[in-house]
Protein backbone atom coordinates (compact mmCIF):
# COMPACT_ATOMS: atom_id res chain seq x y z
CA UNK A 1 0.00 0.00 0.00
CA UNK A 2 0.81 3.20 -1.25
CA UNK A 3 0.80 5.80 1.53
CA UNK A 4 0.99 8.39 -1.06
CA UNK A 5 -2.82 9.01 -0.88
CA UNK A 6 -4.83 12.36 -2.39
CA UNK A 7 -6.31 14.25 0.68
CA UNK A 8 -10.23 12.69 -0.38
CA UNK A 9 -8.37 9.55 -0.46
CA UNK A 10 -7.01 10.10 2.75
CA UNK A 11 -10.13 10.76 4.17
CA UNK A 12 -11.58 8.09 2.87
CA UNK A 13 -9.81 5.47 4.03
CA UNK A 14 -9.21 7.31 7.64
CA UNK A 15 -13.27 6.74 7.36
CA UNK A 16 -12.74 2.80 6.18
CA UNK A 17 -10.25 1.89 9.04
CA UNK A 18 -12.86 4.08 11.48
CA UNK A 19 -15.40 2.26 10.63
CA UNK A 20 -13.76 -1.35 10.49
CA UNK A 21 -12.68 -0.59 14.26
CA UNK A 22 -15.68 0.34 15.17
CA UNK A 23 -17.19 -2.99 13.57
CA UNK A 24 -14.89 -5.20 14.72
CA UNK A 25 -15.17 -4.05 17.86
CA UNK A 26 -18.91 -4.51 17.60
CA UNK A 27 -18.45 -7.87 16.69
CA UNK A 28 -15.97 -8.50 18.98
CA UNK A 29 -18.82 -7.40 21.92
CA UNK A 30 -21.70 -9.34 20.44
CA UNK A 31 -19.70 -12.24 20.13
CA UNK A 32 -18.68 -12.00 23.67
CA UNK A 33 -22.00 -11.71 24.43
CA UNK A 34 -22.92 -14.50 23.03
CA UNK A 35 -20.39 -16.74 24.13
CA UNK A 36 -20.73 -15.73 27.88
CA UNK A 37 -24.49 -16.06 27.31
CA UNK A 38 -23.81 -19.75 26.14
CA UNK A 39 -21.81 -20.44 29.17
CA UNK A 40 -25.00 -19.15 31.41
CA UNK A 41 -26.98 -21.27 29.48
CA UNK A 42 -24.89 -24.43 30.32
CA UNK A 43 -23.85 -23.74 33.33
CA UNK A 44 -27.74 -23.11 34.51
CA UNK A 45 -28.40 -26.76 32.36
CA UNK A 46 -25.97 -28.48 34.29
CA UNK A 47 -26.93 -26.44 37.59
CA UNK A 48 -30.63 -27.59 36.67
CA UNK A 49 -29.67 -31.49 36.09
CA UNK A 50 -27.90 -31.69 39.02
CA UNK A 51 -30.96 -30.37 41.37
CA UNK A 52 -33.32 -32.11 39.05
CA UNK A 53 -31.35 -35.90 39.89
CA UNK A 54 -31.38 -34.68 43.60
CA UNK A 55 -34.83 -34.05 43.63
CA UNK A 56 -35.75 -37.41 41.65
CA UNK A 57 -33.38 -39.26 44.56
CA UNK A 58 -35.43 -37.25 47.19
CA UNK A 59 -38.79 -38.37 45.23
CA UNK A 60 -37.63 -42.19 45.02
CA UNK A 61 -36.33 -42.36 48.77
CA UNK A 62 -40.35 -40.58 49.33
CA UNK A 63 -42.00 -42.99 47.27
CA UNK A 64 -40.15 -46.21 48.34
CA UNK A 65 -41.57 -45.01 51.83
CA UNK A 66 -44.47 -44.92 51.57
CA UNK A 67 -44.76 -47.19 49.18
CA UNK A 68 -44.01 -49.59 52.15
CA UNK A 69 -46.35 -47.77 54.34
CA UNK A 70 -49.47 -48.34 51.84
CA UNK A 71 -48.48 -52.04 52.18
CA UNK A 72 -48.61 -51.37 55.84
CA UNK A 73 -51.85 -49.48 55.53
CA UNK A 74 -53.52 -52.48 53.23
CA UNK A 75 -52.73 -54.62 55.68
CA UNK A 76 -54.04 -52.60 58.63
CA UNK A 77 -57.55 -52.28 56.50
CA UNK A 78 -57.59 -55.91 56.34
CA UNK A 79 -56.98 -56.31 59.44
CA UNK A 80 -59.38 -53.75 61.19
CA UNK A 81 -62.00 -55.31 58.42
CA UNK A 82 -61.06 -59.06 59.94
CA UNK A 83 -61.62 -57.84 63.49
CA UNK A 84 -65.14 -56.06 62.68
CA UNK A 85 -65.61 -59.55 61.31
CA UNK A 86 -64.63 -61.16 64.14
CA UNK A 87 -66.19 -59.12 66.61
CA UNK A 88 -69.74 -59.80 64.88
CA UNK A 89 -68.92 -63.22 65.07
CA UNK A 90 -68.13 -63.11 68.69
CA UNK A 91 -70.96 -60.78 69.56
CA UNK A 92 -73.52 -63.43 67.82
CA UNK A 93 -71.22 -66.14 69.80
CA UNK A 94 -72.16 -64.38 73.13
CA UNK A 95 -75.44 -64.05 72.16
CA UNK A 96 -75.76 -67.54 71.38
CA UNK A 97 -74.25 -68.45 74.65
CA UNK A 98 -76.48 -66.01 76.77
CA UNK A 99 -79.48 -67.82 75.01
CA UNK A 100 -77.98 -71.14 75.39
CA UNK A 101 -77.26 -70.32 79.17
CA UNK A 102 -80.63 -69.03 79.53
CA UNK A 103 -82.07 -72.61 78.17
CA UNK A 104 -79.90 -74.31 80.82
CA UNK A 105 -81.07 -72.05 83.67
CA UNK A 106 -84.98 -73.00 82.32
CA UNK A 107 -84.84 -76.37 83.15
CA UNK A 108 -82.28 -76.09 87.04
CA UNK A 109 -81.53 -79.20 88.75
CA UNK A 110 -82.85 -83.03 87.99
CA UNK A 111 -82.77 -82.38 84.31
CA UNK A 112 -80.00 -83.37 81.98
CA UNK A 113 -79.88 -82.30 78.61
CA UNK A 114 -79.75 -85.00 76.37
CA UNK A 115 -79.21 -82.90 73.19
CA UNK A 116 -79.39 -79.32 72.22
CA UNK A 117 -79.23 -78.04 68.46
CA UNK A 118 -78.78 -74.46 67.19
CA UNK A 119 -82.37 -74.13 64.31
CA UNK A 120 -82.27 -70.68 63.98
CA UNK A 121 -80.75 -67.29 65.29
CA UNK A 122 -82.81 -67.72 68.56
CA UNK A 123 -84.55 -70.82 68.43
CA UNK A 124 -83.28 -73.96 69.65
CA UNK A 125 -84.19 -77.73 69.84
CA UNK A 126 -83.71 -79.18 72.85
CA UNK A 127 -84.19 -82.52 74.27
CA UNK A 128 -84.31 -83.22 78.47
CA UNK A 129 -84.64 -86.42 80.25
CA UNK A 130 -85.50 -87.18 84.26
CA UNK A 131 -86.26 -90.04 85.98
CA UNK A 132 -87.94 -88.21 88.67
CA UNK A 133 -91.76 -88.03 88.41
CA UNK A 134 -92.22 -84.45 90.07
CA UNK A 135 -89.82 -82.91 87.62
CA UNK A 136 -92.50 -83.80 85.01
CA UNK A 137 -95.25 -81.62 86.91
CA UNK A 138 -92.55 -79.28 87.19
CA UNK A 139 -91.24 -79.34 83.75
CA UNK A 140 -94.92 -79.03 82.59
CA UNK A 141 -95.42 -75.69 85.21
CA UNK A 142 -92.78 -73.80 83.69
CA UNK A 143 -93.57 -74.40 79.78
CA UNK A 144 -97.34 -72.74 81.33
CA UNK A 145 -94.97 -69.74 82.76
CA UNK A 146 -93.37 -69.23 79.43
CA UNK A 147 -96.72 -68.70 77.40
CA UNK A 148 -96.88 -65.80 79.95
CA UNK A 149 -93.15 -64.43 79.71
CA UNK A 150 -91.78 -65.47 83.06
CA UNK A 151 -88.91 -66.51 82.46
CA UNK A 152 -86.00 -64.38 81.84
CA UNK A 153 -84.27 -64.45 78.64
CA UNK A 154 -87.01 -66.95 76.70
CA UNK A 155 -89.83 -65.69 74.93
CA UNK A 156 -91.23 -69.42 74.01
CA UNK A 157 -90.80 -73.05 74.47
CA UNK A 158 -93.01 -75.74 72.35
CA UNK A 159 -93.51 -79.04 73.10
CA UNK A 160 -92.46 -81.55 70.53
CA UNK A 161 -92.70 -85.14 71.69
CA UNK A 162 -92.63 -86.65 75.11
CA UNK A 163 -92.04 -90.32 76.04
CA UNK A 164 -91.08 -92.91 78.58
CA UNK A 165 -88.44 -95.74 78.62
CA UNK A 166 -87.58 -97.96 81.42
CA UNK A 167 -88.46 -95.00 84.06
CA UNK A 168 -86.59 -92.23 82.26
CA UNK A 169 -88.74 -89.47 80.25
CA UNK A 170 -87.29 -87.64 77.24
CA UNK A 171 -88.68 -84.61 76.06
CA UNK A 172 -88.23 -82.83 72.83
CA UNK A 173 -88.36 -79.02 73.02
CA UNK A 174 -88.37 -76.15 70.34
CA UNK A 175 -87.37 -72.95 72.66
CA UNK A 176 -87.43 -69.71 71.58
CA UNK A 177 -85.30 -66.81 73.09
CA UNK A 178 -85.80 -62.91 72.90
Amino acid sequence: MSLNLLPSQAKFRAFKTLWKKRINAGLTGVIGVWVISAFLVLGLNIITRIKIKQEQRLYDKTYDLYKDKTDDLITTKQLKYQAKLMSKVLAERREYGLSISNVKKMFGEGYSVDNFVVKNFNSFGVIISTMDNKKVDELEKKLKNLTTNNIEGIAGAQLQSVSMTSGIWTFSLEVTTK
